[in-house]
């Protein structure tokens, strides 16, 4: 009797997981900052949102574009690097 009440545990448990791991897309889709993605993980700066700012430059203080300091500006590979 009691083995039957775990089997039983055990497939609630089981569909349980499957019910959820249906939802999270869902959840992901509604809610995508607490699901950050690759495309979102590097620097960004909310004051900034709706500012594209062109090659070489990004954008900082203020909506205002700002240049790329290289370390190194014309130092370009050659040979197998």
């Amino acid at each position: 009797m009691v083995g039957m009440r775990l089997k039983k545990a055990t497939c609630y448990g089981l569909f349980a997981l499957v019910v959820l791991l249906a939802l999270l897309p869902i959840l992901k889709a509604t809610a995508p900052q607490y699901f950050p993605t690759p495309l979102y993980q590097g620097f960004r700066d909310l004051d900034c949102q709706g500012v594209t700012c062109p090659e070489g430059q990004f954008c900082a203080e203020g909506k205002r574009c700002i240049n790329i300091a290289t370390r190194y500006p014309n130092a370009v590979p050659s040979g197998d690097v």
